[in-house]
């Protein structure tokens, strides 16, 4: 069983698109969160779980970590995401990103630069 972390996701995963390629089929579970799926991992109700984004780390989870096997850049999306170059374009704007995700992280981190209220 293939566990894919990402509930919301509203478009077809790349995971959906090449199930049944390489010789195995597989099916594809979202839990509610990325800690869920590591639980369920480690329950022995799934086989394999993947993240976007670093996940729980060792030694608070029994799991093996791989290296990555991709990335995915940001994209800026809006009226005016033509005009943004680098972060300090993103100082006064405001910014939607999706809570508990890896983005949320970076964008908190950010938060003092890009004068956030």
């Amino acid at each position: 069983m293939f566990v894919a972390a990402d509930r919301k996701a509203s478009r077809t995963t790349s995971y959906e698109r090449s199930s049944g390629r390489g010789g195995f089929a597989y099916e594809i579970v979202r839990p509610s969160t990325p800690a869920a799926a590591v639980r369920d991992l480690a329950a022995g109700r799934v086989d394999l779980v993947a993240l976007a984004g670093s996940g729980p780390q060792p030694p608070q989870t029994p799991v093996a970590w791989t290296d990555p096997i991709g990335y995915e850049r940001p994209v800026a999306v809006g009226r005016f995401a033509h005009e943004i170059r680098s972060i300090d374009d993103l100082v006064g704007r405001e910014i939607a990103v999706r809570r508990h995700s890896a983005l949320e992280a970076v964008a908190m981190a950010w938060r003092d630069r890009l004068g956030a209220r």
